[in-house]
């Protein structure tokens, strides 16, 4: 019986798939990261031995209705599907094929003391088309006869002059049908008959490729180069220094880098025993060591960010590598690790593979992590993939024995709290997806509420707010409604917020339109600031527009809304509006006074309600009235 090195993993796929559909037997062989090891199995052809073994009868094959034993269904179908009919695309399908031929031929060797013979494939390949084009001929020849068999048949059939019209319809009829039927039966007998030995003849027929040539010859000149692809890497002399300086500066060749990489450097039950992939997987640490050491050396901020993206990405996809990164990392997490997270924070999928692959496995490192004196968003940022409920639990259980009762100590409710509101709130300073930030708010406000309002005052802009926007509104309203002291004084603080927001600001966010909803019990609180501040200066005309339109409000005889201010205050005179004020108390008759408008107000478009009224000022025009004025001063 032949030895191959993925034969435990062949006996496994036989005795899991053996009645599984052979579509489903496909699927699960090219899941393997590099399905190619298994070629292994055609550079030495199955023997009796080995088919005897896999033979459980019955089992579906590539075609409906089909049922062979599985040995053949191996050998002669999912073999010649791996090596003809892939799903992997090129240049991807090239790279992987050379890898594991280059792979085996080294293990060969090593293990083996002989050599891997690449070169029995490729005369299996070849052998296999001359007899596709010998089997090609002989059933065009057979063809050629039951065609001229059956045009026997009719001319025979037409020459009888003993057949009624009726029975001639129904002989020509019947000589059809068997014509069809032979001719349709004629491949596969023919390939039984001659061909049973030949199992790629039968397999090129049924697929049905119009030009199987071009994919033959793309194979054969994979096959014939027996080199690894040009981006295979012996990590054994391939420092990482150098590997790392090479992904920075050629980003075209780095897709295709990564994804050979991501097959040959996974653990994989078709490698276990025989290909160190562990030393493999190290390397690639190291390497990516070395890109975060290089990231403020590389003067194209652009494109390395591009590489280092795909790079980090590339973590998630090496079967293993968890395991290898927190097992090197001396009992520390990497210095690399933010960066992972930060490909990881946008994907729940891949935010579920940190949390329990990594940071729960490796929790006494992240608890120290948590509790260190200093306060750093990049190293703290993996907080974000867990539950701020769970995080807290989890943080306050930890033990007090050892070394752990300093952190023990650190790691009050208070401390926990306020830390994971410094992570949080500079998430939502990166703009990160709503989904993470709002737990922590929600959290708060249902079980820690004496908290969360600190946190709140300590926001510096507006769109720290964002995911207070995703609470239920029940408890938005228990939050910030009503006149307790607490819900009054965030209000105030929203305010401020509000109004730093609208500076340069074009159009107005829905965070805004929300804060305006929080603060319509205090508008007065937003509307007179900014009226003071804008006395000073010129009339924010598109400012005071956008914040109208958040807080529904109108401004009373503000420049544009307001042809001719003199008359605009007569007409408030006249009708004794409380939309005005005086700058100062007019004396005498008011007919000689010119009115402007110091300072516009403001007014409630919900119920009319005066939050500010317009500052007018009283100024003498009449020349007459200034010289009597001025005459009665220097009298005095």
């Amino acid at each position: 019986m032949q030895a191959y090195f993925t034969a435990e993993w062949v006996r496994n796929f036989a005795h899991t798939f053996r009645n599984s559909s052979y579509q489903d037997k496909r699927n699960a062989m090219f899941q393997e990261k590099n399905p190619y090891y298994l070629l292994e199995w055609l550079v030495y052809p199955v023997d009796e031995a080995w088919r005897k073994e896999l033979d459980y009868p019955r089992s579906p094959g590539m075609f409906r209705n089909s049922y062979l034993s599985f040995g053949e269904v191996f050998a002669d179908e999912l073999l010649f599907d791996l090596l003809l009919d892939g799903p992997v695309s090129e240049p991807e399908r090239t790279d992987l094929m050379q890898s594991a031929l280059y792979d085996l031929q080294t293990a060969y060797r090593a293990n083996r003391q002989h050599v891997f013979p690449v070169e029995h494939l490729i005369s299996t390949v070849s052998k296999g088309v001359k007899e596709f084009d010998r089997f090609q001929n002989q059933l065009s020849a057979e063809e050629s006869g039951l065609a001229e068999e059956y045009r026997n048949v009719l001319r025979e059939l037409d020459e009888d002059p003993e057949l009624s019209e009726e029975e001639l319809l129904y002989r020509r009829q019947s000589a059809g049908e068997q014509y069809r039927k032979k001719l349709a039966e004629a491949p596969r007998k023919l390939l039984q008959r001659k061909f049973a030995q030949e199992p790629m003849a039968a397999y090129l027929y049924y697929k049905g490729w119009e030009q199987p040539e071009a994919k033959i010859e793309a194979l054969l000149k994979t096959l014939a180069s027996q080199q690894p692809p040009i981006h295979y890497v012996e990590t054994d002399k391939q420092p990482a220094e150098f590997a790392a300086d090479c992904l920075v500066m050629e980003e075209k060749h780095s897709d295709r880098f990564l994804h050979w990489l991501e097959a040959s450097f996974s653990r994989s039950e078709l490698t276990r025993g025989w290909l160190d992939t562990e030393s493999r997987r190290q390397w690639w640490s190291a390497v990516l060591t070395e890109l975060w050491d290089l990231e403020e050396e590389v003067n194209d901020r652009r494109q390395h960010n591009n590489v280092k993206k795909a790079v980090f990405a590339s973590v998630f996809h090496i079967t293993g590598f968890e395991e290898t990164m927190m097992a090197g990392a001396d009992n520390r997490i990497p210095l690399y690790f933010h960066h992972i997270v930060e490909e990881a924070l946008p994907s729940a999928s891949r935010r579920e593979w940190l949390r329990n692959r990594i940071i729960l496995r490796n929790w006494p490192r992240f608890t120290e992590r948590f509790a260190a004196e200093s306060y750093h968003y990049p190293s703290l940022s993996w907080v974000l993939c867990l539950d701020p409920q769970s995080l807290e639990q989890r943080l306050l259980r930890t033990g007090t024995a050892g070394d752990q009762s300093m952190l023990s100590d650190r790691l009050s409710p208070a401390f926990v709290i306020e830390r994971c509101c410094f992570i949080f709130n500079d998430a939502v300073k990166k703009g990160l997806d709503e989904e993470l930030t709002v737990p922590l708010y929600q959290y708060l406000a249902v079980h820690n509420r004496d908290l969360l309002f600190p946190f709140l005052y300590s926001m510096k802009e507006a769109e720290a707010v964002r995911p207070l926007m995703r609470l239920d509104e029940r408890l938005v309203n228990e939050l910030f409604s009503g006149e307790f002291v607490r819900a009054r004084s965030v209000r105030r603080h929203f305010a401020e917020l509000l109004l730093l927001s609208l500076q340069n600001l074009e159009t107005a966010d829905p965070v805004h339109f929300w804060l305006g909803q929080r603060l319509k019990e205090e508008k007065e609180a937003v509307v007179l600031p900014f009226l003071e501040k804008t006395s000073r200066g010129t009339w924010p005309g598109h400012t005071a527009n956008l914040l109208a339109e958040i807080l529904h409000i109108r401004w009373l005889g503000a420049p544009g809304q307001v042809q001719d201010p003199d008359a605009w205050v007569r007409e408030q005179l006249k009708e004794q509006s409380e939309s005005i004020m005086f700058e100062a108390a007019p004396q005498g008759d008011a007919a000689s006074y010119t009115w402007r408008i110091v300072r516009p107000g403001a007014a409630s478009l919900e119920d009319g309600a005066v939050l500010a009224r317009a500052v007018v000022r009283a100024e003498l025009t009449d020349q007459q009235a200034i010289t009597g004025l001025l005459d009665d001063l220097l009298n005095l």
